[in-house]
């Protein structure tokens, strides 16, 4: 999902320059990023960090609750090391109707735990898979990494 978005173009269009920096783990699933973050947190030291991840996880027999608390945990692990951390919404898919109403529902549960665990949610509702996919309805197209750059920038502006 994040293939196309860039660090950099978002820090070009914030106001006041925070740097931005996006860390892909092409094909990975919710429950192998604890072990991808590590060295972005023991090396890039952030203030804030957003966890994008989900997508590849629906594709498992977990069910979308199971992924939300994956989620969530991950972002305790984080919160632990005095990080603020907030949580992107999985971009829903065009691929197959169950693995899109899993997103969904994943959404609608993440948005929920996030209020009451004091996480920001960041949501996507923006991005139609019939406009913002590319042909085979799961990756974002260029003008779908366009508008999940711009939530980013719009999310990152109301933090400062």
């Amino acid at each position: 999902m994040l293939k196309n978005v860039e660090g950099y173009n978002i820090t070009k269009m914030l106001k006041y320059r925070q740097s931005v920096k996006v860390r892909p783990f092409l094909s990975a699933k919710t429950r192998c990023m604890s072990d991808h973050v590590k060295p972005t947190l023991r090396d890039e030291n952030p203030d804030h960090v957003i966890i994008h991840v989900g997508t590849n996880s629906l594709v498992s027999d977990q069910t979308a609750t199971q992924i939300c608390h994956e989620i969530i945990n991950l972002a305790a692990s984080i919160r632990d090391q005095n990080i603020r951390v907030s949580i992107s919404g999985i971009v829903s898919r065009n691929d197959d109707e169950e693995l899109s109403d899993k997103a969904m529902l994943a959404n609608e549960y993440l948005s929920n735990i996030s209020q009451n665990t004091g996480f920001k949610f960041i949501s996507h509702d923006n991005i139609r898979p019939q406009y913002h996919l590319t042909s085979r309805g799961l990756h974002l197209n260029q003008k779908g990494s366009s508008v999940l750059s711009s939530n980013f920038k719009r999310f990152i502006e109301t933090l400062y």
